[in-house]
């Protein structure tokens, strides 16, 4: 496509997504109008009623459903709705102390140890502060991210749902001791890039630079951003990544460049996704709803993201 041609295709696929949520009252929706500024009347009290269904299926040990990745995307969801603003009576004190407990319990990536990840630091005899999903035995299953992302592979689902247990604990403001020796762990792994095979898969790395994206420390700062520079590098014509779900990364890239750590090769990746979003968005406004409601809230944030782009240049 020429530019002007992608513009097009991104300023009419932004328009029927606008549509789609528009017409919604789920969640995504409600984030999506309250960030645009044209909150509909009532919408205010429907982002309660969405943060009361998210609490009251918390159970009394303060976790959700006894999952650590469950636990961690309630409270995501949480912080993401009230806009950082804690507005429970405990709840989320509970649910972060519950994935403390977690901490350190057999069955965290890293185990079991094996003479390579052993010289590379990616055992548990150099990482800390990883939380545990599930005992070692059985082998975990495929999962499905919030983000709509599926995560094969034992090793994967765990990294993966510590990174993200992670992330609640410092959307929340919990940084410790444990939480610096789980970054540590992650820095490590933004920097075994090209020795990942066997190591570490693609929706893993994605994880770890998420996390350490949210990192308050200029160390894991400046990890994030060399892991974002990898990813832009490690990006298709086309706008996907291999082996590793398109909305998993956009998130990532768009929530980067959202709060000031945008650069030129973030936003020319980020034009190349809403390119694909564009060409592959479904007549209803979404990418399918079979993989979860949030990847319409994720196309449209960077197809809002890219148009606001074109704007910019073409003013």
């Amino acid at each position: 496509m020429t530019s002007s041609v992608e513009s097009a295709a991104i300023r009419r696929a932004l328009g029927a997504v606008e549509a789609h949520l528009r017409a919604s009252d789920g969640a995504e929706a409600l984030l999506a109008r309250r960030e645009a500024g044209l909150a509909a009347p009532g919408d205010a009290a429907a982002v309660d009623a969405e943060a009361a269904a998210v609490l009251a299926a918390q159970h009394d040990d303060g976790s959700w459903g006894g999952g650590l990745l469950d636990t961690a995307e309630a409270l995501l969801a949480l912080h993401e709705l009230w806009e950082g603003e804690n507005r429970g009576s405990g709840q989320i004190e509970r649910g972060l102390d519950w994935l403390r407990t977690r901490r350190g319990l057999p069955g965290r990536f890293g185990e079991p140890c094996d003479p390579r990840r052993h010289e590379v630091a990616l055992c548990h005899h150099f990482l800390g502060g990883f939380f545990s999903p599930a005992p070692p035995q059985p082998s975990l299953e495929a999962v499905r991210l919030a983000c709509g992302a599926p995560v094969p592979g034992d090793a994967t689902v765990r990294l993966v749902a510590s990174c993200v247990a992670l992330q609640a604990k410092l959307r929340w403001g919990r940084y410790g001791r444990d939480v610096e020796l789980h970054l540590e762990g992650l820095r490590r792994i933004v920097d075994l890039w090209d020795a990942r095979d066997g190591l570490f898969t693609m929706p893993g790395f994605v994880a770890a630079v998420a996390a350490l994206a949210d990192a308050p420390d200029p160390e894991s700062r400046e990890a994030a951003a060399r892991g974002i520079a990898t990813l832009v590098g490690a990006q298709r014509a086309d706008g996907t990544w291999p082996d590793v779900d398109l909305f998993q990364v956009m998130e990532l890239l768009e929530r980067a460049a959202r709060t000031d750590n945008a650069t030129p090769a973030v936003n020319a990746a980020l034009h190349r996704s809403a390119v694909m979003l564009a060409v592959s968005i479904q007549e209803d406004g979404t990418w399918g709803l079979h993989a979860g409601t949030r990847r319409t809230l994720i196309g449209w944030r960077v197809l809002r993201y890219a148009a606001r782009m074109q704007e910019e240049k073409s003013g």
